[in-house]
């Protein structure tokens, strides 16, 4: 008993856990039970002694009654002490939880915030890589259409570091197997029945095939071989989008130009066009630019309203006050 007393909160300085409170509470609760049925024997015994001709027994077990009565009195009130004290500190750690994770999601957000910020420089290193390699591809392009007497032509570096050659067909296995017999004619296969009656002269091979209504006929024969072959199958190369067209850079704050995104509506005819360079350099041209309102403009409207004179009233005296 003292022991859960100690954990009901006065003016001591405890800091018991929900937990802890949730266990003490079940052996409070034992304690009621037990109470309650040490009462009931105590008001059954009392009952009994109202008859006994010695008083006193009366008298012994009314007080033995009374004192188990203040027991049970004591072990209720507790119970639903401790029940007090499991919510207030079931309210206080869900609070704290809630301050936890409050104080986590904040890290983050700054965290986040912290890491946009970084974003422009980053994305405006990306769409150099980019415009570097659109570059390169049209000087490619334009020099491999006329190049030196015996220069290999020059592979593409988006080509080269993310696309895969072609694979052309590999023999992985091949053997020769034997096939029956067959008709020389091209009828097909020799029925497994007319095998044994195969005959063979002068280096050939020859059956009799015997048709209902008809005298037999002899008809040539020859052992085949077939050849099994196993591989790997030609497969074409592989090569991604390019990065021109699957990346997307918008600009960080409203209204800013994209710093990357894509090439639109454009569409150049050959791969050396230097229409491609012209696009890159509006780009970038754009870069400079002021950010706009990505809104648009926001005109004035009007409305009316009815006040009464009171009311027109108070609200020029509140004008009036504001612009002291």
């Amino acid at each position: 008993m003292k022991k859960l007393l100690d954990m009901i909160r006065g003016d001591r300085n405890t800091s018991n856990t929900s937990h802890e409170l949730r266990q003490a509470i079940d052996v409070a609760e034992q304690n009621v039970t037990r109470a309650e049925g040490l009462l009931t024997q105590a008001r059954e015994s009392y009952e009994s002694s109202l008859l006994d001709p010695d008083e006193k027994a009366s008298i012994a077990a009314h007080r033995t009654l009374s004192d188990m009565q203040v027991r049970l009195d004591r072990a209720r009130i507790l119970a639903e002490k401790l029940r007090a004290e499991l919510a207030e500190v079931e309210a206080e750690e869900a609070e704290a939880e809630r301050q936890t994770q409050f104080e986590a999601a904040t890290k983050l957000a700054n965290d986040a915030k912290a890491a946009l910020l970084k974003y422009p420089a980053a994305a405006h290193a990306v769409a150099a890589i980019i415009f570097k390699k659109v570059r390169a591809d049209v000087a490619i392009a334009a020099a491999n259409k006329n190049p030196p007497k015996g220069a290999e032509l020059i592979a593409y570096p988006e080509h080269e570091l993310r696309g895969l050659p072609a694979d052309h067909r590999v023999i992985v296995d091949e053997r020769i197997e034997d096939a029956g017999w067959w008709f020389a004619d091209g009828r097909g296969r020799v029925e497994e029945s007319l095998i044994k009656e195969i005959e063979h002269h002068n280096g050939k091979s020859f059956v009799n095939i015997k048709m209902r209504g008809y005298e037999a006929k002899r008809v040539a024969v020859e052992r085949r071989k077939r050849l099994v072959t196993t591989f790997l199958p030609r497969r074409d190369g592989y090569h991604p989008e390019g990065l021109s067209m699957a990346v997307r850079l918008p600009g960080l704050k409203p209204g800013e130009a994209p710093i990357w995104n894509g090439w639109g509506d454009f569409t150049p005819e050959t791969e050396d066009d230097p229409r491609f360079l012209e696009f890159v350099e509006s780009v970038e041209a754009s870069w400079r630019e002021k950010p706009s309102d990505p809104r648009g403009p926001r005109g004035e409207e009007r409305e009316v309203s009815w006040l009464s004179e009171d009311e027109a009233a108070d609200r020029e005296a509140l004008a009036h006050t504001l612009n002291l």
